[in-house]
């Protein structure tokens, strides 16, 4: 009994982790977003919020979404390494999109979303 408490605690230690390196990157890729923007990220926050897209904040001061989305892939890769290329793309096109990232960061309703991290 007490080896079985013991392997859930280490399961939760390890989501723990993961969830923690998930919200860390996602929240530094924010900010790079918003310093690209030339927005602090306070004011991208309201400006999502309201209904407005990376992608068309963007376009609205002349910055290619192409280039935005690539500092936000770079920035998620350097927080979440083990991560596939194409999870960091379906996270940083959700984040362009202005789309919520609900749930926890190994849980996903859309497959294409889903982050399965390697610890």
């Amino acid at each position: 009994m007490a080896m079985l408490i013991d392997s859930v605690r280490g399961i939760e230690g390890i989501y723990g982790t993961v969830a923690s390196r998930f919200t860390v990157a996602r929240q530094r890729a924010f900010n790079a977003a918003a310093d690209e923007l030339g927005m602090s990220p306070t004011e991208l926050r309201s400006a999502v919020a309201s209904g407005a897209s990376l992608t068309k904040l963007a376009i609205g001061i002349g910055i290619s979404p192409g280039a935005l989305r690539s500092t936000i892939e770079t920035t998620l890769n350097r927080g979440l390494l083990g991560v596939p290329a194409s999870q960091l793309a379906a996270l940083a096109a959700r984040m362009m999109a202005g789309q919520p990232q609900e749930g926890s960061p190994l849980e996903s309703s859309d497959d294409n979303a889903q982050i399965h991290l390697v610890v």
